[in-house]
């Protein structure tokens, strides 16, 4: 008896490069074999490359557009080849290109499935890249997904993304957000990592719920106390955050501390790949203002949990004064990295 094709789900799943390696040998068979599949995946590549269109019109604001007639040209093409395909990713990009025609930013992800979670919006994004919630199918849960920009990762961190991702998994603590699963996604012939994580409705700020809620002194060291438990619990595991500020501890509903985005910098080298600035070192991301001294020169060696610890600081700074120790606004990068080695902080 023939073997069933595979759903259009698992095809998007083989596509995207997060198939288990023995499913996706018996898949590479299965579709070498049957024409309807094998049509299928020729139809994807296809849209695949009509996304990649899209997305450079969208690229090019309305007052360029209307002066570039190539790029008018590519649109009106783009209406007509989309408006005859009829795959997901087809009428996707037919809904793209009437987006450009309304002026509205459609962000291509939403509506669309990475592994095994269906993106329903986006929450964040960054320099990394755009955090989403997204529905999980098994078991059934809202997750925060978090995909990577392409082009952020290097080829070492792709190396050993898996493994380290599975030790990030492994940091269970009630003021950490929990990282369910690491994986693969294939956009347009780029890898990109994402990591789904533990999804926090309605969370505010650490300095945000402080604000709200009025809370004393006291409950505010009692708040940071908990930041400090959770940012201790990953260092005693070997995982540096890296990256601490206020929107990365977040305060759910109930008042629980939820530190997100632990080691996720480090797990992708994403502190290094993402430049603001260039220096003879290496490369910085983030915000400044939290950066320890060593971090701001941009040699991964020097960055250790005493940069996690300084950082801290500059958070505890800023909750109990709502003011960050230094004035670097309107300071050029170079003027704000010299303040954070030399200056003493504001009294």
């Amino acid at each position: 008896m023939a073997e069933p094709c595979p759903t259009e789900n698992e095809l998007e799943l083989y596509m995207s490069g997060t198939t288990p390696d023995d499913d996706a040998e018996r898949m590479r068979a299965h579709i070498s074999n049957c024409t309807t599949c094998t049509a299928w995946v020729a139809d994807a590549e296809a849209d695949e490359a009509i996304l990649g269109d899209v997305l450079r019109v969208m690229s090019v604001d309305g007052d360029e557009v209307a002066a570039d007639p190539s790029a008018e040209t590519v649109r009106i093409e783009l209406i007509g080849r989309s408006g005859s395909r009829g795959s997901s990713l087809g009428k996707r990009a037919q809904r793209i290109v009437i987006g450009i025609e309304d002026d509205d930013a459609v962000d291509p992800l939403i509506g669309t499935q990475i592994g095994g979670y269906q993106i329903v919006r986006a929450i964040a994004s960054g320099g990394m890249g755009t955090v989403y919630e997204a529905v999980q199918e098994h078991p059934r849960r809202s997750v925060a997904l978090k995909v990577i920009k392409a082009g952020v990762v290097s080829s070492s961190a792709l190396k050993r993304f898996k493994q380290e991702a599975e030790v990030l998994g492994r940091l269970q603590h009630a003021g950490i957000a929990q990282v369910y699963e690491a994986g693969t996604h294939r956009a347009r012939g780029i890898v990109v990592p994402f990591f789904a994580m533990e999804f926090i409705p309605d969370a505010r700020s650490i300095t945000e719920f402080a604000t709200e809620q009025k809370l004393s002194t006291r409950q505010r060291l009692a708040l940071f106390a908990s930041v400090c438990d959770a940012i201790d619990h990953g260092h005693g595991r070997g995982v540096v955050h890296r990256d601490i500020k206020p929107r990365n501890v977040l305060v759910d509903t109930s008042g629980q501390v939820k530190v997100i985005d632990f080691g996720v910098a480090r797990t992708t080298d994403a502190d290094l790949a993402v430049t603001t600035v260039q220096t003879g070192v290496g490369q910085l991301i983030g915000t400044l203002q939290y950066m320890s001294p060593e971090q701001v020169e941009a040699d991964p060696d020097l960055i250790d949990g005493q940069s996690d610890v300084y950082a801290l600081g500059v958070l505890l700074y800023e909750l109990l004064t709502g003011r960050c120790p230094y004035d670097l606004t309107r300071k050029a990068v170079h003027e704000a990295i010299r303040v954070i080695r030399e200056d003493e902080p504001l009294k």
